[in-house]
């Protein structure tokens, strides 16, 4: 009965997995390590530690690969943590640890890069060599600084910073603005917000200008919180893709979108196509491809019905298993589609190394052709390059009749845009494509 009551006990306050102690019992030695301080005129220091890219190997590995990692990672800083420290493991891939009696904040600026270096050392899992990495926040208590100082969040503070500027490790300081701080809380927000319906997605359809007629339709993504309002996915995408939401929230897009075109379907409507976004950091995965045609498959759903707009960002540092992604999916019928064209990356070699279908113009560029000689001169030559390539090409943001009329003059024959219609919710666009039936029914009887 005793052991049982321990055993309770010791689960209560340490982590089940590394057996280091959990947050709650971290918590009160934080607060009993803050008062020492105060009472000795000491320095303490906060770190908080990410493992960088964790998430991917969950994902692309399976969670037991991911449980190796987290007991390696405690083995390593058991090792090196002194005695009088404290540490423990947060939850998920975050690791706290608090060091007491510094005499200067070089001591925990040496400490940093020794755990860094530590940490980034290879991991042997499932007889492969996974190259580590972390980011470190660090927050520091000073003789001065109030009792109730929350060192904790301050530290998951500097953490951000540390992974937004790639810095490996940062300290808070009050020079840290208001919107690191709304960052973070947009990074926990996101966090619940992917078990509820907060976000949802809007369809902005794509026509041919030639006749009127309805090509596809493009998912797009929508946040609203309950308390914030909409919040752009320029904000919170970059947010997911820092903090390795993107596998996860991706292929959420990917089976709302898939579903909602077969639910048209069975309605009688059909667009040729539902155009869906997706990061670099999804193609990453070694599953990606398979669980898109795993999807596609249980709905019965044609693979050429799906098209896949990948960003030029994954020009700059192409990797073999991308190569290999892109043409699997290819080859199941899936189209691709090079999205935010004319940015800067793409040359007629690469963009022949791959199975695209179509080239979109970059909406920057759209909106400032007519008064931009420059820009009009970009989507001139990207109208050019596909044509030369045997590729569609589709203008996105198009919002003026004025607009329309130079793409068609100069051979741009897709648009998408304000001008043919916003982004809407799916029962509304059901109804738009309803109405354009009955209105293009009426042209036909006169």
């Amino acid at each position: 009965m005793f052991a049982d009551f321990l055993r309770r006990l010791y689960l209560a306050y340490h982590d089940s997995l590394t057996g280091l102690p959990n947050r709650a019992q971290f918590m009160e030695e934080l607060g009993r390590e803050l008062a020492h301080a105060q009472r000795a005129d000491n320095i303490i220091a906060l770190l908080m530690l990410d493992l960088d890219h964790f998430k991917q190997i969950n994902d692309t590995m399976g969670h037991a690969a991911g449980d190796q990692v987290l007991k390696e990672v405690s083995r390593r800083l058991k090792k090196r943590v002194r005695k009088e420290d404290h540490m423990a493991r947060l939850g998920g891939d975050e690791f706290a640890i608090i060091q007491r009696d510094l005499k200067t904040l070089e001591d925990a600026v040496s400490f940093g890069k020794e755990l860094l270096v530590i940490l980034s050392q290879p991991y042997d899992i499932k007889e492969m060599k996974f190259q580590g990495g972390v980011s470190i926040g660090i927050a520091i208590w000073q003789p001065g600084q109030p009792i109730d100082t929350n060192l904790l969040e301050q530290a998951d503070i500097a953490l951000y910073k540390a992974k937004e500027e790639r810095g490996l490790f940062a300290f808070y300081t009050s020079k840290m603005t208001s919107e690191i701080k709304r960052r973070v809380d947009l990074r926990n927000d996101l966090e619940e917000a992917l078990n509820t319906d907060e976000l949802f997605l809007v369809y902005q359809p794509q026509i041919d200008i030639r006749s009127n007629k309805l090509i596809g339709v493009e998912a797009l993504l929508r946040w609203k919180h309950p308390e914030k309002g909409f919040i752009s996915p320029a904000e919170f995408i970059p947010i997911a893709e820092m903090h390795g939401m993107m596998h996860r929230l991706g292929f959420r897009v990917l089976k709302e979108a898939c579903e909602t075109l077969c639910r048209w379907c069975d309605k009688g409507e059909n667009p040729e196509v539902m155009a869906v976004n997706i990061s670099p950091n999804q193609l990453d995965s070694e599953v990606f491809d398979q669980k898109i045609i795993d999807l596609i498959e249980r709905l019965g759903m044609p693979g050429k019905m799906l098209e896949l707009e990948v960003t030029e960002r994954i020009m700059i540092q192409p990797r073999a298993s991308t190569d290999l992604t892109l043409r699997k999916l290819a080859e199941n019928g899936i189209k691709l589609s090079m999205d935010d064209f004319g940015t800067g990356y793409s040359s007629l070699l690469t963009l022949r190394r791959w199975p695209f279908h179509r080239l979109k113009i970059a909406q920057e560029f759209v909106r400032d052709m007519l008064i931009d000689s420059s820009d009009r001169e970009i989507v001139k030559a990207t109208i050019g390059f596909a044509e030369n390539l045997g590729l569609q090409v589709i203008a996105e943001g198009v919002e003026e009749m004025e607009q329309l009329e130079f793409l068609k003059q100069n051979g741009c024959y897709l648009i998408q845009g304000y001008l043919v219609a916003r982004p809407m919710t799916e029962d509304k666009l059901f109804e738009w494509m309803q109405k354009r039936i009955t209105e293009n029914n009426a042209v036909l009887s006169e």
